[in-house]
């Protein structure tokens, strides 16, 4: 493992070595998750979701479940609640 030491800037800021942006194709304006792990800054390349184009498929089941009439009231807990649980995985590897 290959390791690089960089400086914090006085407003927090550090530069990711060119060679990690180049080798997850990380470029200017792309989001990047950070997060606290233990004692440690963890920084991960966010990807790109393309959205859906009008024809897929899945448009033919919107609206068809009836079960769960908060998902759309609580779209975007879910949404943190999945990430969570992702992270906590991926902690315990």
């Amino acid at each position: 493992m290959n390791y690089n030491i960089v400086k914090v800037t006085s407003k927090g800021q550090m530069t990711i070595p060119h060679l990690i942006r180049k080798k997850l194709n990380i470029k200017k304006d792309d989001s990047l998750i950070v997060y606290l792990q233990n004692d440690e800054i963890r920084i991960k390349k966010l990807s790109v979701v393309e959205p859906l184009g009008d024809n897929d498929p899945i448009w033919k089941f919107a609206g068809t479940l009836v079960d769960e009439p908060d998902v759309a009231e609580n779209h975007d807990k879910y949404l943190v609640m999945e990430e969570k649980k992702h992270l906590e995985y991926k902690k315990d590897e």
